[in-house]
């Protein structure tokens, strides 16, 4: 439960960094989302290849064949640390 606490407050520092160089503001759509790639990770038959950010403070893995996107926090611990080793914001 722990990690999860420490990764919760890990992905909103990293969706802050996100928000600020999408330039996300007041006058944003709510549906606004950004999609940061990640070299692929296999889980469960298929490939965590992206990131998602959206601008309610969502933060979600994309799925490469199933082509959806689940919230980071219903991945395994180990997956969620190999996911944040892969982020690569420039």
């Amino acid at each position: 439960m722990m990690r999860r606490l420490e990764f919760s407050s890990l992905w909103m520092q990293v969706w802050k960094r996100v928000a600020e160089s999408e330039g996300w503001n007041s006058e944003t759509d709510l549906y606004e989302y950004a999609l940061v790639d990640i070299e692929p990770l296999e889980y469960d038959g298929d490939y965590i290849d992206a990131v998602m950010f959206f601008f309610d403070g969502t933060v979600e893995f994309h799925l490469q064949k199933e082509q959806d996107s689940s919230c980071w926090d219903l991945f395994p611990i180990e997956v969620i640390e190999d996911v944040y080793a892969r982020i690569n914001l420039k």
